[in-house]
């Protein structure tokens, strides 16, 4: 959904939730991906937040559907 912009700032929040829980179940495990740690999750948390923020843009569904302004 958040790839074709549809219901984007709910989907980027959802995101955003579970890559925090992610990164708080692997802290033990470091920060090395290959290890089992959060360095992935730290890799999409600032992407969905930035979505979140700015929304889907104006190719998104949302924008076409008038559920986003610009």
């Amino acid at each position: 959904m958040l790839t074709v912009g549809l219901l984007t700032r709910p989907v980027a929040a959802a995101i955003l939730v579970f890559m925090a829980i992610a990164i708080s179940t692997h802290v033990p495990a470091g920060s090395f991906w290959n290890d089992g740690g959060f360095e992935r999750s730290m890799m999409w948390g600032p992407p969905a937040l930035s979505v979140l923020i700015q929304g889907g843009g104006k190719f998104s569904v949302d924008r076409k559907t008038g559920r986003e302004f610009q």
